[in-house]
Order: C-alpha cells, then sequence, then structure tokens
C-alpha cells in the first residue's frame, strides 16, 4: 500500500509541477525544468521517501526490503507520470509537443547556430517530442532514476534486528 500512496503523490506532485511551470510559461529550448525534475528528480524522491516511511513501521528492514519498496513505488510512479503527461499534453495544453520542437528550433537559431546545426537540434527534438515516443522516454526515465535511487538509497535505509 505504501508504494501505492507514495506513487499517488508522486502523479499528484508532478501535475501541480507541470500546471505551474506551463502557467508560469517555463519552457525554454523544449527543455523545461517540467521534464527534468518529473524524468530525473520526483520518482527518486518518492522511492525514498517510501522507503523511509515502511522502515517506520518494522522492527527488522533488510536491503531486499528497503529495495523492493522502492522498485514498486518507481513502478508506481512511473505509471502516474505518464498519466500526468498524457493528461497535460492532450488536455491542457495539446500544442506541447509541437511547441517544444518550435522552441527548440527558436533556441539555436537564438544562440547562432549554423542552419545545420539548427536542422539536427529540430530533427533531435522531432525524434524526442514525437508519439510515442515522449511517452516511452516519460516512462522509462523516471522507472530507471527511482530504481537507481532505490538501490543506492536502500543501503542507507535498511535496519538490523535489534538485540
Amino acid at each position: 500500500m505504501i508504494p501505492l500512496i507514495w506513487g499517488l503523490v508522486g502523479a499528484t506532485t508532478g501535475l501541480v509541477w507541470l500546471v505551474v511551470s506551463a502557467a508560469m510559461a517555463s519552457d525554454e529550448g523544449g527543455s523545461s525544468d517540467a521534464t527534468t525534475v518529473l524524468w530525473l528528480i520526483v520518482n527518486p524522491v518518492i522511492a525514498v521517501g517510501a522507503m523511509v516511511q515502511a522502515r517506520k513501521t518494522l522492527s527488522q528492514y533488510p536491503y531486499g526490503a528497503a529495495v523492493k519498496v522502492g522498485l514498486l513505488t518507481s513502478l508506481t510512479g512511473a505509471a502516474g507520470l505518464l498519466l500526468v503527461w498524457l493528461l497535460f499534453a492532450g488536455v491542457f495544453d495539446p500544442n506541447y509537443l509541437v511547441d517544444s520542437v518550435i522552441a527548440v528550433g527558436e533556441s539555436a537559431k537564438a544562440s547562432g547556430e549554423n542552419e545545420t546545426m539548427v536542422q539536427t537540434r529540430m530533427s533531435a527534438a522531432l525524434l524526442i517530442f514525437s508519439t510515442p515516443t515522449f511517452y516511452l522516454i516519460s516512462f522509462f526515465i523516471p522507472l530507471f532514476s527511482g530504481c537507481v535511487a532505490s538501490l543506492i538509497a536502500a543501503i542507507g535505509v535498511k535496519r538490523k534486528p535489534t538485540t
């Protein structure tokens, strides 16, 4: 139950972050704080939070148990964040993906890059900000970052039996 609750916390945090980010128009060059936070930061934080909460309820909390909680939380968090992106890009801002590609081109031009580099950056942006690639990335990067954080944080979160 703890991984599900923390997954919902992560999804809710992600939705709030995206809406606030969009309202503040913080997207620059197709790489916004929103994508960075949602892809790399939210899932590790909720995974560690779930592991710490689970630890409080147990007198013995071995590494494997901590990792299991972290991995399940990472999975539910990644699924929740994927739903958030689907909701955001499908309902709140249907032009998000197209606008991100355009922003990449404008950013490259503004930085004085030659036309070949501008086209190269836009080609890469088209690959990233296209359906279903964007949504696959939006699931697997948070899942991976949460899993790595779980494997590392479980070292410090584990609890040996008290004697």
